[in-house]
Order: structure tokens, then C-alpha cells, then sequence
């Protein structure tokens, strides 16, 4: 997801929340399993309906369910044979009221899919019978009977896979320095996602959002700086909630190049890609993700209208994709890894169509961070170079990508470096429904996914939001991540920085947060790594003590982490709200926020 991970969009606009409405909807089908007296037809299974409805479910709801099979949350298949078209309506308009009645399934599934309900007062009628009655026409068609929860897995699900997170004494002062522009009637999930510093302008950032744009932003002016939308013809940002731009990054030569990367989503018309023939004709390609060089103008404040390809790759849904990619900071020209870009990818989704053969594997690209030389030459395609170092570059097998560095990832969500620690590579690994894990990155190591989540064991195929535990042997075979909190601390992590400011109480300690929930970690990054306690920061804004749930108005935040290494700067983005905040201070307070 960007889900990110296991959880619900929980945002505006009005109509992504009929989709994500519909996971609870979907839970609360096997709370009343009493109720299937099958209604007369309810519904106008028209051309015009099903088209509509198919429409705004393939938009909106793909990314996250299916008809036969659970993606981020459950299938959808079946639930008008349970539930009135009446009823259905008033879940999503009042849920408070009707989940409160419920009982063991409730609990069961809202722990199983980490999930929260909001209320919907606002919606429209038509929309919510449109969207329902494609589900019941595809329901009927592909013979789908609602899901069916199994009460004795409870004690499974009630598992602590991690230790809890501790209560910090630290208070970060935020000050709000920009609002970005957000398109109409378009999900809030899409909104900002990267910041970088710009090398040429002093205090000058460049920062993404998932339609396709990147701004300049001097002080609290901001202008276009590219726009990818406007200029690559198959550019897409849905389905998917991690579809669109997925990250960017400037080469360290960009004072003498000019040069900069993107990483985009586009629509599968059959463009050649490195992974051709990876995945069986029955399940084709979702979508294809590209990776790009652009130059810019002269005076370094804009990017030219074109574009070099440097590769592209498939996946087989529309779920974790390129997530993030970046070059090692501030290297000499002489080091060894000057040039180098890593890329994060995500598993595809393969997970979520129960086919974690996909990735998980030297012999395939998903699941995996790469890294290639974009201006060298002997990569698959030409377009790109396979640095020496790479762990699997000697490998006689030709089948095995020579391109990774690392695997066995879910969602690896954010590359950072420890410049305080050799630039040591840390990424955050986005978990299914359980465990959220910071991982220390070394080369041609195996993270786990899609044999462990965190620490504890997990059968994809059988039951992917469910984690048990596993002997030591088995957890030896893979590299542990460092630091890990379950999902009764936070849902999907944001990945972040060291810090390096002028600010003593973060100085060297790795600042993350958590996306749904917007709560703001930290973790000690000393040379010997001995702590992998979590710990939550304090949010002071507008005088007082708050949380980035309180100051957007929003259970889910969509929060993300910049950081400017220039000036040594912390800022936060998020997107519910498209803003831009900046941490100007720190205090030590025993004091805890409390809603009011």
C-alpha cells in the first residue's frame, strides 16, 4: 500500500472513502452471517451502472481488494448476497453504530487487516449502489461466495511480534513553511512524497508529489521544476496507491552535469522490460515502472522537456513498486560507488496473488534493492552499467540478476545513509498487517520477506496477515533487521535521516514515523548498533502539544520525512493537509499530548 503496507486510505477527497469503507464493509459481512437471506434484485446491473461502477472500482479499490482474492484488505466478492443495499448504506454512513455491536469477527478482522472505519456522512447514494452493483454483477459472474473467517486463529493474531515502543522525553517545535497545490477529486495518497536538497541554491529544496510534479522551493516560494505528467504520454498514478512519481534523486556531479533521475509508473502497452518472461501468462504484467535521466536548464532551477530511459521493469500488480531510489551522498569522484544508484523495489504485489515465487529470489528483481551505474554500459539493455562490487556479479548463472544488491524486501519504502557511520545503508521496509521494520543494509544479504515478517514467521500463501513464531535456526538463515514496532504502535513506516543539524537532542539518532498514524520515532545509530529500542517523539505546533493526526484532522496522516543535508534541516510532509513543515527546535518535556 503505500498501502502502504496493510492499512486504509482515510482521507479526502469524498470518493476514495467509499473504497476504503469497503474493508470493514467486508469484515462486517461475517458479523451477521445470520443475515443471508438472499435479497430480490437490487440492483440495475446495466450497461451504464456496471461501467460506472467498474470504473471507480478500478481507480479506487483494485489497489487494495479484489473479487476472489484480498490485496491490502479483503476480497469484496460476495458481500451483496449478505448485506442489503440499505444496510451496506448505512455501514458506511454510520459505522461507529454498527461495528460497536460486533463481536469476535470484528475484533478478528480489524486486528488481521489493521484496519480502522471512518464515517462517510457526505457520501453519495449512486456512487455507493454503482460501485456495489458491479461487485454483485462481477460476484455472480466469477462465483464468489463472501469470505469466510476462521475465530480459532484469534490467539495467533493476538500475538506482540515486537517489543512496544518507548515514550520519549524529546518534544520537536514545528513551524509550517508551505502548501503545496492538490488536483480536484483526486485522492489525498497521491500528494507529497520526496525531498531533496538542491546543491546549487542555497536552502533551496526540490520536492515531489505522486502526479507527476516536482517543485523548487526558495524559502516560502515555490515554482515547477518538472512535470512528468505533462510530458510522458503513458504516465500513470492509478491504481495503486504507490503508483505515479515514485522518487527522484540528483547525480552527485549535478553541479557539472546536471543530471537527475525519476522513477514513474506507466500503463503495461508491452514496452520491453529487464524482467520480459518472468511472470506466467496467466497472470501477466500489472504495470511497468521506468527509470529516467533528465537534464536540466543552464541555471540548474528547472528540467528540459526530455528524457533518456534508462531501464524499465515489470510488476504483476499495481502494488510496491519502485518505491525509492538515491545515490550515496557527498562521495569523492575517486570512491568507488560515486555514480552508483540504489533502487528499492518492491515485491510487486506477487504476495498479494499468492505467488511469492516472484520475488524472494536471486533470480528475479523484485523483492530487492539494485544498484547500477545510470551512465555506464553494460547492463541488460545497454542503457545502464552493472558496477563492479555488485555481489552476484561473478555468478556463472546467467539467470541471476547481476543488478542486486540485497533481497528479500516487502516494500522497501526509504533509502537513507549514515554519513555519521561510514554512509551506512539503512531502509525501511513497509510490513504486511504485523511488523514494520529498519533494516542495516549489506551487500547480497536476504531480509526476510516472504518467509519472516520482522522477526516472525509468516506463510504468504496460506495467510499473509498472519505471523507466528519460528525457531532461532530458521531466522539465522536471514539477515534481522535492526529495529521493528508492531502494528499496535503505527501501521506503515515512513522511512527517514539521521540527523546531523544543529539540534543536540536528535544529533546522530535515525528520525522515522509512521505513515497511517503520523507518530514520529527515533532510534540511537552508534558505530556499534547495540540499541534497537523504538522510541516516540513528542509534537509541539501552534503553541501547544499535539499530534499530526490532531493538526491535520485526519486518521490516516500520509506522512513522509525530508531532510536537507546542507542545512541539516528536518522537515515533514503530509499529505492529507499538502504541507511542509520545518522542526526549529527541541525541548525535554515529561508532559504527554492528550486529545481535548
Amino acid at each position: 500500500m503505500d498501502r502502504m503496507g496493510g492499512s486504509v486510505i482515510n482521507c479526502i477527497p469524498q470518493h476514495r472513502y467509499l473504497f476504503d469503507t469497503l474493508l470493514l464493509l467486508q469484515m462486517s459481512i461475517l458479523l451477521i452471517c445470520c443475515q443471508n437471506a438472499e435479497p430480490d434484485q437490487p440492483y440495475q446491473l446495466n450497461e451504464e451502472t456496471l461501467q460506472a461502477g467498474e470504473r471507480l472500482f478500478k481507480r479506487h479499490c483494485a489497489s487494495c481488494h479484489g473479487i476472489k482474492e484480498g490485496v491490502i484488505g479483503p476480497p469484496l466478492g460476495g458481500i451483496t448476497e449478505i448485506f442489503a443495499p440499505e444496510v451496506l448504506i448505512d455501514l458506511i454512513k454510520e459505522p461507529e453504530k454498527v461495528m460497536g455491536e460486533m463481536a469476535l469477527r470484528s475484533k478478528i478482522l480489524q486486528k488481521k487487516y489493521s484496519s480502522v472505519m471512518p464515517v462517510f456522512y457526505e457520501l453519495e447514494k449512486e456512487l455507493i449502489v454503482n460501485v456495489f452493483a458491479y461487485v454483485h454483477h462481477q460476484s455472480q459472474v466469477q462465483d464468489v461466495k463472501p469470505l469466510i473467517v476462521d475465530t480459532t486463529s484469534f490467539a495467533q493474531l493476538i500475538l506482540q511480534p515486537a517489543p512496544p515502543v518507548q515514550q520519549s522525553t524529546i518534544c520537536l517545535k514545528l513551524e509550517d513553511q508551505l502548501t503545496f497545490p492538490h488536483q480536484p477529486e483526486q485522492p489525498p495518497d497521491k500528494g507529497l512524497a520526496t525531498l531533496r536538497s538542491h546543491p546549487a541554491i542555497l536552502g533551496a529544496l526540490l520536492i515531489s508529489d505522486q502526479m507527476g510534479k516536482i517543485y523548487l522551493v526558495e524559502g516560502r516560494k515555490k515554482s515547477l521544476f518538472l512535470d512528468l505528467e505533462a510530458i510522458v504520454p503513458d504516465f500513470i498514478f492509478s491504481p495503486g496507491i504507490g503508483t505515479g512519481l515514485g522518487s527522484f534523486d540528483l547525480h552527485p556531479g549535478f553541479l557539472q552535469n546536471g543530471l537527475i533521475y525519476t522513477t514513474h509508473a506507466e500503463k503495461y502497452l508491452g514496452k520491453p522490460a529487464l524482467n520480459d518472461g518472468d511472470f506466467p501468462d496467466s497472470i501477466g504484467v500489472g504495470l511497468q515502472w521506468v527509470l529516467s535521466e533528465w537534464q536540466v536548464a543552464s541555471d540548474l532551477r528547472y528540467a528540459r522537456n526530455d528524457r533518456r530511459e534508462v531501464l524499465r521493469l515489470n510488476t504483476p500488480t499495481t502494488a510496491h513498486g519502485v518505491q525509492d531510489i538515491s545515490f550515496v551522498p557527498d562521495l569523492p569522484p575517486q570512491d568507488a560507488d560515486y555514480g552508483n544508484l540504489y533502487l528499492g523495489v518492491g515485491d510487486g504485489g506477487c504476495n498479494n496473488i499468492r505467488m511469492p515465487e516472484l520475488a524472494d529470489t536471486k533470480f528475479s528483481l523484485l523483492g530487492s534493492i539494485l544498484r547500477i551505474d545510470p551512465r555506464g554500459k553494460n547492463g541488460r539493455n545497454g542503457r545502464y552499467g552493472i558496477p563492479s562490487g555488485n555481489p552476484f556479479l561473478e555468478d556463472e548463472d546467467k539467470s541471476v540478476y547481476k543488478e542486486l544488491w540485497a533481497y528479500g524486501f516487502r516494500n522497501p519504502h526509504r533509502i537513507c545513509w549514515d554519513r555519521l557511520q561510514g554512509n551506512r545503508m539503512i531502509v525501511a521496509d513497509i510490513g504486511e498487517a504485523n511488523v514494520e521494520e529498519i533494516n542495516i543494509v549489506e551487500r547480497g544479504r536476504h531480509y526476510g520477506w516472504s518467509h519472516l515478517e520482522g522477526n516472525m514467521g509468516v506463510d504468504t500463501k496460506k495467510d499473509k496477515k498472519v505471523v507466528f513464531e519460528v525457531s532461532n535456526h530458521i531466522r539465522r538463515q536471514y539477515h534481522p533487521p535492526l529495529g521493528q514496532f508492531s502494528h499496535r504502535d503505527g501501521k506503515a513506516i515512513s522511512g527517514g535521516f539521521v540527523y546531523q543539524g544543529e539540534l543536540k537532542d536528535l544529533k546522530g539518532k535515525y528520525i522515522f514515523g509512521d505513515i497511517v498514524t503520523g507518530k514520529v520515532f527515533y532510534m540511537h545509530m552508534d558505530a556499534e548498533l547495540q540499541d534497537s529500542t523504538i522510541y516516540e517523539l513528542s509534537i509541539h505546533d501552534q503553541g501547544s502539544l499535539t499530534t499530526f493526526a490532531e493538526i491535520t484532522g485526519s486518521t490516516r496522516v500520509h506522512l513522509r520525512i525530508g531532510y536537507d543535508r546542507f542545512a541539516g534541516d528536518l522537515f515533514f510532509m503530509t499529505k492529507g493537509d499538502a504541507t511542509l513543515r520545518k522542526v526549529i527546535d527541541t525541548y525535554v518535556t515529561n508532559e504527554l499530548w492528550t486529545p481535548p
